[in-house]
């Protein structure tokens, strides 16, 4: 698997109000780190998702959660908390692989 591109699923359950009851963030990694390469967001936040590939892409997969201070003094609004528990789910997931 030193090689192969792998994805990590983190899921947050989301404010009453929004378009949807979850978010789901996806990151991809690949090399023997497993860096952070490439992100996904669902529902889809344009804006939100091109910060979160700023902050995590090059990023091993066991330390995307230290992106969490710089999100929350980046992105202010009332998705904050859910994407930041996203974020730690995929930790979570990815060090129970």
């Amino acid at each position: 698997m030193d090689n192969e591109p792998v994805v990590v699923v983190g899921v947050a359950r989301l404010p009453s109000g929004a378009p949807s009851n979850v978010i789901v963030l996806e990151l991809q990694a690949s090399g023997k780190q497993s860096v952070c390469t490439d992100v996904s967001i669902v529902p889809c936040f344009p804006l939100l998702q091109r910060l979160l590939a700023a902050l995590l892409v090059g990023r091993p997969l066991g330390e995307v959660d230290s992106a969490c201070e710089d999100l929350a003094s980046r992105y202010r609004g009332p998705f904050q908390r859910a994407i930041i528990a996203a974020i730690q789910s995929i930790v979570t997931n990815w060090s129970g692989n």
